[in-house]
């Protein structure tokens, strides 16, 4: 659950009002996580790949993470990425391993907006700001923001082992950008941004494709239903 793809967010009001009913009754993972009786699963995908408007890039090889929901709708995880680079130059996490970015989230089983239809989306939230450091060029970067993925629709509303999902974005800006939390009618933004070195913070996007899989709950191994 996770991460339906190593999601980062951090939400600001668009203002924009949904006429229809709220997220917190479109949007529901089964069979009914709890703080005492959470859903765990795990993730693993290929390369990831982060750029922005201005032209920085940098990848990843590939990612491994876990994470659990405590409610229908929220939830935390972390992800390791690994064989990250900038120019050719391992980039990681202060007190990471060369090449590792540890990536800490609130992740959240929510609607957004894409192409101005409702859909159900994976998102997930920084709680702290990420910190990269490149130390062979003393390069550092400040990462926070958010990142949201669609569900594909074939996962939902239907038990399911597995899913797959993917992260798309276009010369630094995500696909999706707009999401709905549960009781609001209002849509928030979610845009994930990027400072190096200090300078100004810019928008950056995210892409790539990956697995959550070996759902759990109480030590017992078991199927969600996915409810949009």
């Amino acid at each position: 659950m996770k991460y339906i793809k190593y999601w980062i967010v951090v939400a600001v009001s668009l203002g924009v009002v949904l006429s229809s009913a709220s997220a917190s009754a479109m949007t529901e993972i089964l069979p009914g996580p709890t703080e005492t009786s959470p859903i765990s699963g795990t993730g693993t995908s290929g390369k990831v790949t982060f750029q922005t408007a201005g032209g920085l890039a940098f990848s990843c090889k590939e990612a491994t993470g876990t994470g659990e929901f405590t409610s229908g709708n929220d939830g935390k995880g972390e992800a390791h990425v690994t064989g990250c680079q900038s120019v050719g130059i391992n980039c990681n996490s202060p007190g990471a391993k060369s090449g590792e970015i540890i990536l800490q989230d609130a992740i959240h089983y929510w609607a957004g907006l894409l192409g101005g239809k409702l859909i159900a989306v994976a998102v997930a939230l920084i709680t702290t700001p990420l910190l990269i450091e490149c130390p062979a060029t003393k390069l550092r970067m400040e990462k926070k923001g958010c990142t949201a993925g669609q569900v594909p629709p074939e996962f939902l509303n239907k038990k399911i082992k597995s899913l797959t999902g993917t992260l798309k974005q276009s010369k630094g800006k995500q696909e999706i950008s707009e999401i709905l939390p549960p009781g609001s009618k209002t849509f928030i933004k979610c845009t994930s941004e990027i400072s190096i070195d200090g300078k100004p913070f810019e928008e950056i996007g995210q892409e790539g494709s990956g697995t959550t899989e070996n759902f759990n709950q109480k030590g017992k191994s078991l199927e969600i239903e996915l409810m949009f």
